[in-house]
């Protein structure tokens, strides 16, 4: 029946479906969306609004359900309509379960203006809650919030987290015990499947205030499950769920599957600590915002242990706001019996570690006596718990360094003591595993007050890796003090006291005392200092920092430095060498030299030499050397796909290498240096500066700076061809014993844009000519550009662009005659994805202007399927089969299409653009594209062991056969294509035959 003939025939239709279930399955499987809004004014989609004979059991098959679902996508604002309806079986006295799970998947492919109406109705109607006993994944929603995040409506995602989130009730619990948990506070089951915690930690800044009120409510709505504590409890609401093997202040987000309900609380306590962090501890400098959210959103949260726990973190975040809070916490300790519950966890001495600072001295002469008096009275009255006076100790040793001399003696007089490498601990332990976050021996903070020259001091003495290790060596492995953290102090504190740091920079090499990676830690955070404020920068005197910078060459000169990568200490996650050194140092030089708005940030005529001076050193340092580039020794391998390891591409060896660093530095070296030429002059390229390029030509031996010479070739070539073409030799070798390093250099000159003066240049042309044909390859390495892509590229570019290499060049007749098969391959396919089909608005509007490239095109066409012969060639035409660029006439096309196809039996590479144009082309070119789709689905589907389906891969193609259907001249020719696909291909072309009923009518 037509969308007509079912409106005209209502009663006969109420009749059929009541036949039996079958019949109802066969008409909502045909029914589409023309006939939605009929059907649901008519009653047949009455069942959404019948109560179930029972709501505590699925009914999977309910035909209307599921064309509900089959046609939401194509009427989303009828569907979402529907749902709206308030006489819908989907509230508490009367709700279909299957209704609301099928509209959850309907909810996944509305669009955002469909699912901003639906939300607030799940919401208020509480289906979380109605749907808990149904062991939800929550896969839908994941895909729900991603489609709101996409359209930033971060309003209904809160609404709908708030959904997701709901909270058993006080009743509903009953006098289940919560802490173990064993028992849900949430009617979500499968709440990791959701995301909902990383989509509320990561929301936008403006909508951070809104979404902590939001969780901040629903842990208080958890917190209060657990009820009033026992009386004479230090906290008068007990705790829902123990967190007592939990730090907040190293609380993250896990996206593990949880082991138990307490996971998922955990997961939205991390949530909480992530907003906080982000809301408060990211504006301690705005007290008044900050205390405001604090008063709003935290104080308020229940008198409860872990809620207490929480709140000292946040108070921790922001010391200076909240000092008066602070204090009252601090001193809270002396105020209760039970002391255990008020400090017993991290918080407590981790806040008073990191605030205790901010009371006054006499509060801080208070508050020793007061602990001092306090646990020793405990010791006198419970003499057979000997861990009061130890509990004191921790809490003094958290605050030692705070002390005066006379309250250090008073301590240890009292019987206290200041406990080496003491960290707190949680209450209780746990076997964990996970990444590893290294710290300094002191904060950040700390170290930005203290002089340079304390913290070389320190670096050199109590700060040395080996004595960090031991004096840290019981730190939580996961949280270790040692010179990883150390080094992360000095990189971070460059960039608010630059000049300082600069005029510093002697304290920080001394090859003989200081770890090298001190050293690596202060050249890199001058690296980034100079990025993160060019203007800065450029108003720095870095004359101190050039002189260490030749100390360091004067050094290496006359005793090299060791290179290769250092072994690891236990309790040390990775210190760098003299390797990373001089890296890091190539890349400071790059920072210096790197012009922007034609400034640099150091005085270049001042400088030169001495900057020249630095990078020819760097430039002779082992790193890489030819062993980092065998497979049985390299440093870098990678794999894919499960095939054996390859060392890594030369590039990527050379970027990551001190030497390949300096060579970039040595780039950017020549702009400066050349401005004092002539524009005009032929050279532009000092003497000495072509005197550390050959010096460094010669000596070189690894393919990853071989790969610079080349990728860099055009930089001197411009300024100074003649010079250049003596160096060609040496770049691209043509001994065999030398082909890795002619290959790599080779390699990394084809990843160059094309430049016309150098393709045309004879010394150049050379290369080329060696490159066509090329079959020699190795196999154990990566390629950064594959060498036959390369020249394909260069050749194909050329033959778009330049009038003389095209047909007749004796290059491209030589890339024809003699080029490997990868090499054409490779030519087809980039003239079809980067000229035809991409999407380069300079390729277009060279296109528009140059509209003779449109007949070259179609000649090269002509000109490949008269004389070459491989399939996989014409494979790569897919790309070519374009009309959106108006290259092309259809007619012409399809006629093209058709030929090409026949030589490669109906395979494109890539044939999405066939589909695209197909129905275009069919009615351009009918017995073309008649011969095209049966080569297509025939020859290239079927015969080939592919099914191409005509309805749910390329819809496309069901209009092609409806076009040529339509054909007098193809129809015959159409219904014999169908009998065979029918014939032969099975199910997936069943649905053809409707087309040919309806052209026999």
């Amino acid at each position: 029946m037509s969308a007509q003939q079912i409106r005209l025939n209502k009663e006969r239709l109420e009749t059929l479906l009541k036949v039996n279930l079958d019949s109802r399955q066969y008409f909502f499987s045909k029914a589409d969306e023309s006939v939605l809004d009929w059907l649901w004014t008519n009653g047949f989609l009455d069942l959404f609004k019948e109560a179930p004979d029972a709501s505590d059991s699925y009914s999977y098959r309910t035909p209307e359900i599921s064309y509900l679902v089959k046609v939401a996508p194509k009427a989303p604002e009828k569907v979402a309509e529907i749902i709206l309806n308030e006489n819908l079986s989907t509230t508490a006295d009367k709700f279909r379960p299957e209704l609301i799970d099928q509209i959850l998947r309907i909810c996944e492919v509305l669009p955002q203006p469909q699912l901003a109406q639906v939300i607030p109705k799940i919401h208020k109607q509480e289906w979380t809650k109605l749907m808990e006993k149904y062991n939800r994944w929550g896969f839908e929603y994941e895909k729900i919030f991603k489609v709101l995040i996409a359209a930033n409506d971060y309003t209904t995602i809160l609404l709908l987290a708030d959904s997701v989130l709901a909270i058993r009730s006080r009743e509903e619990v009953g006098n289940k015990d919560l802490r173990f948990g064993s028992v849900n506070p949430f009617y979500f089951n499968e709440l990791s499947y959701t995301r909902v915690f990383e989509f509320l930690a990561n929301v936008p800044e403006d909508k951070l205030e809104e979404t902590l009120s939001l969780v901040s409510s629903i842990i208080n709505k958890i917190v209060l499950l657990g009820g009033e504590s026992e009386e004479g409890q230090v906290f008068p609401v007990q705790e829902s769920f123990y967190l007592f093997d939990v730090d907040f202040f190293s609380l993250e987000l896990d996206s593990k599957k949880p082991l138990s309900y307490r996971d998922n609380v955990l997961e939205l306590m991390a949530v909480i600590k992530t907003l906080v962090d982000r809301l408060i501890g990211g504006n301690c400098s705005d007290s008044v915002s900050v205390r405001n959210f604090y008063v709003k959103y935290v104080q308020p949260l229940p008198e409860s242990r872990a809620m207490w726990r929480l709140k000292l973190y946040v108070l921790s975040l922001c010391p200076r706001v909240f000092v008066s809070e602070l204090r009252s916490a601090f001193f809270k300790l002396f105020e209760v019996e039970k002391y255990y519950d008020i400090m017993s966890d991290t918080e407590y001495e981790k806040a008073l570690g990191k605030a205790f600072y901010t009371l006054s001295t006499e509060d801080k002469e208070l508050y020793v006596n007061q602990v001092i008096t306090y646990f020793t009275r405990k010791a006198k009255e419970n003499p057979d718990e000997p861990w009061h006076t130890g509990h004191g100790s921790e809490l003094l040793t958290m605050i030692q360094s705070h002390l005066t001399d006379t309250q250090r003696a008073k301590v240890t007089s009292a019987g206290f003591t200041f406990i080496s490498n003491y960290e707190p601990s949680p209450s209780v332990g746990e076997v964990r595993g996970g990444t590893v976050y290294t710290r300094g021996p002191i904060t950040q903070d700390e170290y930005d007050v203290l002089t340079l020259s304390d913290v070389a001091q320190k670096l050199r003495s109590e700060w040395a890796p080996k004595q960090l290790r031991e004096t840290y060596k019981n730190d939580d492995f996961l949280n270790p003090r040692n010179a990883e953290g150390a080094g992360d102090l000095i990189r971070n504190g460059a960039v608010n006291r630059l000049q300082d740091y600069v005029n510093n920079a002697h304290l920080f090499f001394d090859r003989d005392v200081l770890d090298s990676h001190y050293t690596y830690s202060y050249f890199r955070g001058i690296e980034e200092a100079i990025k993160n404020n060019r203007q800065l920068a450029q108003v720095i005197d870095w004359a101190p920092l050039i002189s260490t910078c030749l100390a360091i060459v004067k050094s290496g000169t006359e005793d090299s430095f060791q290179t290769g990568s250092r072994e690891r200490e236990s309790g040390d996650s990775w210190l760098a060498g003299w390797d990373g050194v001089h890296s890091a140092i190539g890349d400071v030089m790059q920072m210096l030299l790197k012009e922007e708005n034609g400034t640099l940030p150091v005085d270049f005529s001042t400088h030169r030499d001495s900057l020249l001076e630095i990078i020819t050193y760097l430039l002779t340092f082992k790193d890489p050397i030819p062993a980092d580039e065998e497979l049985e020794t390299a440093t870098s391998k990678t794999s894919s796909g499960g095939e054996p390891q390859k060392v890594t591409d030369p590039f990527t060896m050379a970027i990551n290498s001190a030497r390949g660093r300096a060579f970039q530095a040595f780039v950017y070296f020549i702009y400066p240096d050349g401005k004092h030429f002539d524009k005009e002059a032929d050279v532009r390229i000092a003497d000495d500066v072509k005197g550390v390029y050959e010096r460094t030509l010669d000596a070189e031996d690894t393919r990853a700076i071989m790969f610079m010479f080349g990728h860099y070739l055009p930089q001197f070539y411009f300024r100074d061809t003649a010079w250049v073409h003596t160096q060609l030799p040496k770049i691209f070798p043509s001994a065999p014993e030398r082909y890795h390093l002619y290959l790599a250099a080779w390699e990394g000159f084809l990843t160059n844009n094309l430049y016309r003066e150098m393709f045309t240049d004879s010394f150049l042309a050379e290369l080329y000519i060696r490159g066509v044909g090329d079959t020699k390859i190795e196999k154990t390495r990566r390629y950064f550009r594959e060498p036959d892509e390369g020249i394909a590229t260069h050749i194909a570019l050329a033959f778009i662009y330049y009038d003389d290499a095209r047909f007749e060049n004796p290059l491209f007749k030589l890339f024809w005659e003699e080029g490997t098969l990868e090499q054409r391959k490779e030519f087809v396919g980039f003239i079809g994805k980067s000229i035809i089909s991409g999407g380069d608005p300079k390729v277009d509007e060279y296109l528009k202007k140059n509209p003779a490239v449109r007949k070259l095109l179609k000649t090269l066409w002509d000109w490949l399927l008269e004389t070459q012969t491989e399939p996989a060639i014409f494979r790569e035409f897919g790309f070519w089969s374009s009309l959106k660029k108006d290259l092309f006439d259809t007619a012409w096309l399809a006629e093209r299409i058709r030929e090409t196809l026949e030589k490669t039996n109906g395979v494109f590479d890539w044939d999405y653009g066939l589909s695209q144009i197909s129905a275009d082309l069919s009615l351009s070119a009918p017995e073309d594209m008649l011969k095209v789709t049966k080569l297509f689905f025939i020859d290239g589907g079927i015969k080939a062991g592919h099914h191409r389906h005509p309805y749910f891969v390329d819809p496309e193609w069901f209009d092609v056969f409806k076009n040529l259907l339509q054909n007098p001249t193809t129809k015959a020719g159409t219904i014999d294509l169908i009998d065979e696909l029918v014939r032969e291909g099975g199910s997936p072309f069943w649905g053809l035959k409707t087309l040919v009923k309806k052209h026999n009518r």
